[in-house]
């Protein structure tokens, strides 16, 4: 499970992240500072921008940088775009969207029960 910034926010899977480059999701997470509260065993999100601008900078970035891809027949492929408490900006199968059942601490920073988390889900 990983909770959003409430800005733009990314997430990416690890397992495609770790079949371009190995070591890659250390490096996003190094990169990015990326706090326990945003990264799980399958996936990490990442504060990407604060407006669809900057997103659409970014997700150009990584497609040329990484190869990574965005979308393929309008579902996101590789990491998706979430619009911070508001939830998922495209189709995303391997992303279930749910909000926490009671109050939450992690690395000091509280989150209410309610909040938008997001799970990994295997397709």
């Amino acid at each position: 499970m990983v909770l959003p910034y409430g800005c733009i926010d990314l997430i990416f899977r690890k397992d495609k992240l770790e079949k371009i480059k190995s070591g890659l999701s250390e490096e996003i997470i190094k990169e990015n500072k990326v706090s326990s509260a945003h990264i799980d065993e399958n996936l990490i999100l990442i504060a990407c921008a604060m407006s669809y601008w900057e997103a659409e900078e970014i997700v150009e970035e990584l497609e040329k940088k990484y190869g990574l891809i965005y979308l393929r027949d309008n579902k996101a492929i590789d990491f998706v775009l979430v619009a911070g408490f508001f939830g998922l900006c495209e189709k995303c199968e391997w992303i279930k969207t749910d909000h926490l059942k009671e109050d939450l601490t992690i690395d000091e920073m509280r989150y209410p029960k309610g909040t938008i988390c997001y799970s990994y889900i295997k397709i």
